[in-house]
């Protein structure tokens, strides 16, 4: 992983130069990674279908995860929990905790996901 690098200069993602990642049915945008901002922090926009899975289980070693949903119904799974998430709602996933997330049964979502420190 890199060093987190202190840069006075604000970072400016432009939405027409989000890369689309994986599926393009998924519809995962990456907005900005740990190159763009110095290590600091990275985020992707998730648009997924009803039942759709964004991420099978994983965990990250030294990162923390943060999910705010703008959209729709999710689920998240943290460790042994399922959470059940709807707009407005957030949740944080500590570095080394299992985790994944799909839309809920029935409802489309949209995710703003935040990792930080960043990841390339």
């Amino acid at each position: 992983m890199t060093d987190v690098v202190n840069d006075p200069r604000p970072v400016l993602a432009l939405a027409e130069a989000n890369e689309m990642l994986g599926d393009p049915d998924r519809h995962i945008r990456l907005i900005t990674d740990g190159t763009a901002t110095g290590a600091a922090v990275s985020t992707i926009r998730v648009r997924l279908n009803a039942g759709d899975v964004g991420a099978q289980p994983h965990r990250h070693r030294a990162c923390t995860e943060l999910f705010y949903v703008l959209s729709g119904h999710a689920r998240i799974l943290a460790g042994d929990e399922t959470l059940q998430v709807s707009c407005g709602d957030q949740v944080v996933v500590p570095p080394g905790l299992d985790h994944a997330f799909a839309a809920a049964p029935g409802s489309s979502c949209e995710l703003y996901v935040v990792f930080t420190p960043g990841i390339d």
